[in-house]
């Protein structure tokens, strides 16, 4: 049902899902958004006998993306706006749909649908999972034999030997002070 209305945009028909911002507390929910010629209507539900709020189309001045409700909400959300003063956050699932909706809506949006229309999306380049072969040659598998055993290398001359301070043995390194000597020199209270 396409007609023109006294200031010559097209009243078009249009329905669906978006989800509408009700309060802080209450937060998002989904609604069955139904606009005809003279109204746009929210229902609880597509089925629901009445409309839990209306707007009157020719009261909506301003139809714009909503910069403020990024993050958690998501990127697409625009508000309708009424000469009265009410407001409406309403949030799509795709730029497509919110750009339909803003339209439909309120037809001069488009300008700054078009002055804020994201660029095109590129396809990502997706790094194949480690579990999955990649095609062609594959490394070789090295034989069990050549597995590196869980023996510690050989102790190095010159370096400090943990086990050197029980044996009374020194390598000249000096060590570093143990966690309770620290613990004893912080502490404000001596323990026996």
């Amino acid at each position: 049902m396409n007609n023109t209305n006294s200031k010559g945009f097209a009243c078009q028909a249009k329905d669906g899902f978006l989800d509408k911002y009700k309060n802080f507390l209450l937060g998002w929910a989904t609604r069955y958004i139904k606009m005809d010629r003279s109204y746009l209507h929210n229902f609880e539900a597509r089925d629901a006998p009445n409309p839990s709020g209306s707007i009157v189309r020719g009261e909506v001045v301003r139809c714009f993306i909503n910069q403020s409700f990024k993050g958690a909400a998501g990127p697409y959300v625009f508000d309708v706006v009424c000469r009265n003063g009410t407001t409406w956050y309403l949030r799509a699932k795709s730029w497509e749909e919110m750009a339909s909706w803003m339209i439909a809506i309120f037809p001069n949006s488009r300008q700054e649908l078009d002055r804020l229309k994201p660029p095109p999306r590129q396809e990502a380049h997706v790094l194949p999972s480690p579990l999955v072969p990649l095609p062609g040659p594959q490394p070789p598998v090295l034989p069990s034999s050549a597995v590196v055993s869980d023996q510690s290398p050989p102790k190095k001359e010159g370096l400090h030997n943990p086990n050197a301070v029980e044996s009374g043995e020194s390598s000249g390194v000096q060590q570093p002070p143990s966690y309770s000597d620290l613990f004893d020199q912080y502490d404000p209270v001596k323990r026996p």
